[in-house]
């Protein structure tokens, strides 16, 4: 039993660890090669005010929230979805966000990033601020 469990580990490690080289060479075809219009329309000139509204509701004390914008909008090529091996051409944005936790202090600046297509918001990520790497999570 034990050995199944360790072969069944090693192949999700494989396949997994396989989709993230295939993800990382398309990415960095998309951004090599990719036209203008393969990531659309470059995203609205109030993106900041649009994104502030976004990251707002999903904190605890929204009021409390301060912003720094730290990259304006440039192309980045991101996942889909976890651990697929395709990668989608967006604009990206990023921001720092300080904002008060349930104890009401303040928690220090935090990274996140929003994909943007076509003019809207379509993913975001907490996890680091652009190179595609961070988990993105889509907006519905």
């Amino acid at each position: 039993m034990k050995a199944v469990l360790t072969g069944f580990l090693l192949a999700a490690t494989l396949t997994l660890a396989g989709c993230g080289v295939a993800y990382q060479q398309q990415r960095s075809e998309i951004l090599k090669s990719a036209s203008a219009e393969s990531f659309g329309p470059p995203p609205p000139a109030d993106y900041r005010s649009i994104g502030e509204a976004f990251f707002k509701r999903l904190l605890k004390d929204p009021d409390s929230a301060k912003f720094e914008w730290v990259v304006g909008p440039r192309h980045e090529a991101i996942q889909p979805e976890f651990a697929s091996p395709h990668a989608i051409p967006v604009w990206v944005t990023a921001v720092r966000i300080n904002s008060k936790n349930s104890f009401g202090g303040y928690t220090g600046f935090d990274p996140f990033a929003l994909a943007w297509k076509n003019g809207k918001i379509v993913a975001y990520t907490t996890e680091n601020t652009g190179g595609g790497l961070g988990f993105w999570q889509n907006v519905q």
